[in-house]
């Protein structure tokens, strides 16, 4: 379960010193099973209040009020105990995946590194692991997506996730 209570983001301008809360008292609850949908115009905060819950806010912000999963308070969980909750529990998929890949490096290493740097895997296991989840979503061509770059699969491969 995901609960979220009086969610507040401040940010700080590095050249002014200026500070803007960006998230204003944000509240919710998600049970198991369950399914949200954050609806607002751009720049309302849907993707700045899930970074809040993964703890990758922008450097500098504070954060204030709750953040529990599953009994962990996100606020206050150490480096490695996000590690593991980023890694077998909860994820970000951003609006625009093709702004977040860096686009002169091959869709596997993304799916490589992140793997087995977040579950510790050596880099054949985290490959095969790769070509098992493209499986899964429906993608039967894992070797070609895997070797491809992010701005070669924005047709029928990224329609199929």
């Amino acid at each position: 379960m995901l609960k979220i209570n009086n969610l507040v983001l401040t940010v700080t301008d590095p050249d002014t010193g200026q500070q803007t809360e960006i998230l204003h008292g944000n509240s919710f609850e998600l049970a198991q099973g369950e399914a949200l949908g954050l609806v607002g115009e751009s720049g309302s905060g849907k993707s700045m209040t899930l970074r809040c819950v993964l703890g990758i806010e922008p450097p500098g912000a504070r954060v204030t009020g709750e953040i529990e999963l599953d009994g962990t308070d996100m606020l206050r969980a150490n480096g490695e105990a996000l590690r593991r909750i980023r890694a077998n529990d909860l994820a970000l998929i951003a609006q625009n995946p093709h702004g977040a890949l860096n686009p002169v490096l091959p869709v596997e290493r993304f799916l490589i590194e992140g793997m087995s740097d977040a579950r510790s895997m050596d880099k054949k296991a985290a490959r095969a692991l790769a070509a098992d989840l493209l499986r899964q979503v429906g993608i039967d061509d894992t070797e070609r997506v895997l070797r491809s770059y992010p701005h070669q699969l924005s047709g029928d491969c990224c329609s199929a996730l």
